[in-house]
């Protein structure tokens, strides 16, 4: 048991309302729960988990160089000694495939990563002070943000910094700040003046304090379930880049580079474009699902109908 402080509210008790206890269950096991409910979600969970196996475990398995060209084997069909074919350069497609599972893999997390950290510090700090210059100078350039398509502010990005590697992330991190900056400035708007922040604030926490015990706590469900499907939004975004010239620079294998590839050939060797493009199609399409999942285990009115 916690000790009562001086003005009478034990530091335990500042928990918020909004806690796993008044649900009875832990967040994890919702999680679980429902993925074991949802068919499309578990499988999905299971090829994404493959898909980083592959891509962490692929290249070493299968030792073949993706950058090694050979013109004598150029646009072979897919066969034992190619078991994805070739590209109008000879390199195996597979070889690509794997390597460039890990670029778009790493490319697609780390962007949605940076977007996560700096939108929800951002949503913190806006909805902490909110009503302030601050406030309003913050909220005021993220309108201007959603000015643009999110794909066309990550391309004009992406054209100003250059193609490389850290300049896609960079811009996927951009991308993604505006719309969690709002969903968590939203959420701590709603909390700052709850029993349990004024509690805080009594017994001497500080504005930092406050919102990495307290605030963000509460916000933890919108973070992860926008976080689950900005990976998506992340890796498609950055296939649009790649397939514009504007991502990873050649030669190294990406799936949207290969994709954009493929676009001379694709009448000789179609084979070049199902490869990547259902890579990028099935993992969008399972991250969207388990994103599903995420949503309705942190709803806490989808819990409530169910107990009822």
């Amino acid at each position: 048991m916690t000790e009562p402080t001086r003005t009478g509210v034990s530091e335990g008790a500042a928990a918020p309302p909004e806690t796993v206890r008044d649900l009875r269950m832990s967040l994890r096991y919702r999680f679980w729960r429902e993925i074991r409910g949802n068919r499309m979600a578990l499988a999905s969970t299971i090829y994404l988990v493959l898909i980083v196996l592959v891509a962490i475990f692929g290249p070493l398995a299968y030792d073949v160089d993706p950058r090694l060209q050979s013109l004598a084997s150029r646009l072979q069909p897919p066969s034992w000694e190619h078991p994805f074919g070739t590209d109008q350069f000879g390199r195996d497609v597979l070889a690509r495939m794997l390597h460039g599972a890990r670029i778009s893999l790493f490319v697609g997390f780390a962007g949605a990563l940076g977007g996560v950290v700096f939108g929800t510090i951002l949503g913190l700090a806006t909805g902490f002070w909110g009503g302030t210059w601050f406030d309003h100078l913050a909220m005021r350039l993220v309108d201007v943000m959603y000015a643009f398509p999110g794909i066309l502010l990550a391309i004009l990005i992406a054209a100003i910094l250059g193609p490389s590697l850290f300049n896609v992330i960079v811009a996927l991190s951009i991308w993604g700040i505006p719309t969690l900056s709002r969903i968590v400035r939203g959420v701590v708007l709603s909390l700052r003046e709850q029993e349990f922040v004024v509690a805080s604030r009594a017994v001497g926490a500080g504005p930092a304090r406050i919102m990495a015990r307290h605030l963000v706590v509460n916000a933890v469900g919108p973070i992860i379930v926008y976080a689950t499907l900005s990976v998506a939004g992340s890796i498609l975004t950055a296939a649009g880049l790649g397939f514009l010239g504007l991502g990873v620079p050649p030669p190294n294998p990406e799936w949207g580079a290969m994709l954009s590839d493929a676009r001379a050939v694709v009448f000789r060797a179609p084979y070049l474009s199902y490869f990547p493009g259902a890579a990028i199609f099935l993992t969008v399409l399972a991250v969207n699902f388990v994103g599903d999942a995420l949503r309705d285990a942190f709803d806490p009115r989808s819990e409530v109908r169910r107990m009822s």
